[in-house]
């Protein structure tokens, strides 16, 4: 996940930038617009040099557990989930967002057992939630954050996009 990370976390931070104005109206409507977000990923993973597209789980079988992005970075396979949780009318917090769907925890949950190698977490109610949210995931998940872009929106908002990995365990 680190390698795809490197080759695609500024490519991925400067097209958002660039669509500021999609932002801010995704933020303002109250809406996850989870699909504009993955067409936008795809776009960007599809200009990476040494990243193929393998599918979406919107184009590959039957299985329930397909994930989101289906990629080859230098011949190695990826399996990648996105995570579109902003705040909204009947969530106040992200956190509280992130618990009211099973498949949140279960996205994580492949993540830790290597059934998945990476998530993609777009976070957008305030920078002092988002901490809060990234704070409770590590402590409840053996993952680790391992970049995040916060791109301003909407006066006192931004958009945080976060990039997760199984935790690396440490030798003694």
């Amino acid at each position: 996940m680190r390698d795809f990370i490197e080759c695609a976390s500024d490519k991925v931070a400067e097209h958002f930038r660039a669509r500021q104005s999609y932002l801010e109206l995704w933020q303002c409507i109250g809406t996850t617009a989870e699909e504009w977000f993955r067409v936008e990923l795809l776009s960007v993973f599809d200009s990476l040099q040494g990243v193929t597209i393998e599918a979406t789980n919107q184009r590959v079988g039957t299985d329930k557990e397909r994930p989101d992005f289906s990629l080859q970075i230098q011949g190695r396979p990826l399996r990648i989930e996105l995570k579109v949780l902003p705040q909204n009318a009947h969530y106040q917090s992200g956190w509280g967002r992130f618990q009211a769907v099973p498949n949140n925890n279960k996205d994580f949950m492949n993540l830790v057992s290597g059934e998945r190698q990476g998530i993609i977490y777009v976070h957008w109610p305030s920078p002092k939630d988002w901490r809060q949210c990234r704070k409770r995931i590590l402590e409840k998940y053996a993952v680790e954050c391992v970049r995040e872009d916060s791109l301003p929106c909407c006066a006192a908002h931004s958009v945080v996009i976060s990039y997760w990995q199984k935790r690396k365990l440490v030798p003694k």
